[in-house]
């Protein structure tokens, strides 16, 4: 026998001896085959969204679409924002106008920086050597039977001066006509408004009071146009001689405010020595030269 026919029987006979699988066996070495593959896959996938979601924080939405980047899960829901009100709160019925605070309104005149001497009357409007000069503003404003201006709290800075005047410059080497109490007060937004209407308010709301034994009655005036806004009212109180007794006349004085956007300005005139009453063309030609020294600085 060759050798070909010797290897030819040795192997008939080890697969004589060896038993085949049944058809069934190849089948489900398939069926793990299968299996493995696909939980391979999906292993591979989970490896490759974590790595997606870790590095570029790439997720979806509910509806498939993905989020942007940096957003760790579904955004929460935000709040609705507040509906707007139909209309602005009212300002209190002592204010003309509805400008929020910390604003103005068009046109408004805004006075920067500290009030200035110059803003103020000078000694070549008064027709005297004597130079006007600053004092204290407590109490420098009328008081009308304790009336309180809510407008103080808008206050930004506020200065009086003492002036001396004549009449004319003729009248200057004699006795002095009069007194003027200027204040000048800037506001903050509508500041100036509240305060006008405050004041015109006041004095309606006060037609008399007493004060250290003395009446003084309080009338609102038909004011000369200046500014945005003027008003003009009279105090009227018994006349004293220098002894303090009651001369059976009567004294005027006559108080003059004017605002120029959220500045307001107010002359409080005195009769010089309890002398004669105010004179309303006097007042008013003051008026308009203090205007124009405001005016002036606010430019």
């Amino acid at each position: 026998m060759t050798d070909f026919h010797e290897m030819y029987a040795a192997l008939a006979q080890e697969a004589d001896s060896a038993r085949l699988d049944t058809p069934d066996v190849p089948r489900r070495r398939a069926d793990r085959r299968r299996r493995t593959r696909v939980t391979l896959a999906v292993a591979a996938a989970a490896v490759l969204v974590g790595g997606i979601t870790a590095g570029g924080q790439v997720l979806l939405r509910a509806d498939g679409s993905p989020l942007p980047p940096g957003v760790s899960g579904p955004p929460a829901t935000r709040p609705a924002s507040p509906t707007p009100p139909s209309s602005s709160p009212s300002l209190p019925s002592s204010s003309p106008s509805s400008a929020a605070p910390g604003t103005t309104g068009p046109g408004i005149t805004v006075a920067a920086g500290p009030i200035p001497d110059r803003a103020f009357l000078q000694r070549a409007d008064t027709n005297r050597a004597d130079a006007p000069y600053q004092v204290s503003s407590d109490g420098a404003l009328p008081a009308l039977c304790g009336a309180k201006d809510a407008s103080d709290a808008l206050i930004k800075e506020r200065r009086t001066f003492h002036v001396i005047y004549s009449k004319t410059p003729t009248s200057s080497d004699f006795s002095p006509d009069g007194t003027f109490d200027e204040t000048i007060t800037t506001y903050q937004s509508d500041g100036a408004e509240r305060f006008m209407q405050q004041l015109r308010a006041a004095v309606t709301a006060c037609p008399s009071q007493t004060r250290d034994g003395v009446t003084s009655t309080h009338r609102l005036l038909t004011p000369t146009k200046n500014g945005d806004e003027a008003i003009l009212f009279e105090i009227r109180y018994p006349a004293r001689d220098g002894e303090g007794k009651p001369t059976g006349s009567e004294h005027v004085k006559l108080v003059s405010a004017v605002r120029v956007g959220n500045v307001a300005m107010v002359l409080v005139e005195n009769p010089w020595e309890g002398g004669r009453p105010a004179d309303r063309g006097v007042v008013d030609q003051f008026t308009r030269a203090a205007l124009t020294r405001l005016r002036s600085w606010l430019g």
